[in-house]
């Protein structure tokens, strides 16, 4: 973590001081390899990277509930301010016991309410710095949780497509495969979580489909929702250049 002599200078909250002093879920370098190891062999967890909207990478590892199709527990690494590295530890904590619905509606507020003193001062002067929105961390979590608990549901059934025989078909065979693929293994999935997904158009690279659910429909969801079916469909496919639009 860096913390220049301008980030000194801040004021900012008791809260925020002890949250900098005691982050939770920020790990060092070296830490955090060493938990990487420890968590890579348990199916159910996820690691992954995302480029910040300040041009930062941040990594990040999570566990997931099965059961409750929710955030366990939540780590991360970044070349951060010290400032956004409070920030970013307290809405992951944020985030833990939260499926994806509640986690894209965790806005900056919700994490400066928690930094703020008991008489409701402001964790830090915000006119100093630029608030994180965490849209980028939100889409990398939620596409990661998806496709987290998808594997765990399906890794006891017989791959149903072969990419080397779905390759060789013509495009409307593959039409038929995938419509099949999505009706036995998406669809079901989805509907889980109370979503229906509808196939509305597909070529050799590109997929449309639509989302039809209890969900909020943000920009955002649906986003991470392609990359989720993406994600899933690259796999059992073995198609690398397939992109998947929403909405």
């Amino acid at each position: 973590m860096h913390s220049s002599s301008f980030e000194k200078s801040l004021g900012v909250s008791k809260r925020f001081e002890e949250r900098f002093n005691s982050l939770q879920s920020f790990l060092a370098y070296d830490d955090y390899k060493l938990l990487l190891h420890k968590m890579e062999d348990s199916p159910n967890s996820f690691f992954a990277e995302v480029l910040l909207e300040s041009g930062k990478v941040l990594s990040f590892c999570c566990q997931i509930d099965q059961t409750q199709r929710s955030l366990k527990k939540a780590f991360f690494h970044g070349d951060l301010t010290s400032i956004d590295s409070v920030f970013y530890d307290v809405f992951l904590e944020l985030t833990l016991g939260n499926s994806f619905d509640e986690i894209h509606r965790i806005q900056f507020r919700e994490v400066e309410n928690y930094l703020r003193d008991l008489n409701h001062q402001p964790s830090i002067a915000e006119d100093l710095i630029e608030k994180p929105s965490f849209e980028v961390l939100k889409e990398g979590l939620i596409e990661q949780i998806l496709v987290t608990i998808y594997k765990l549901e399906t890794s006891h059934k017989a791959p149903m497509i072969y990419r080397t025989n779905f390759e060789s078909l013509t495009l409307a065979k593959k039409l038929g495969v995938l419509e099949k693929f999505i009706y036995h293994r998406v669809s079901p999935y989805l509907c889980e979580w109370g979503i229906n997904f509808d196939l509305i158009y597909f070529e050799e690279e590109k997929l449309i489909g639509a989302l039809r659910g209890t969900f909020t429909p943000d920009p955002l969801v649906l986003k991470s929702f392609a990359s989720f079916l993406q994600n899933v469909l690259k796999e059992a496919m073995g198609l690398k250049k397939l992109n998947v639009f929403l909405e």
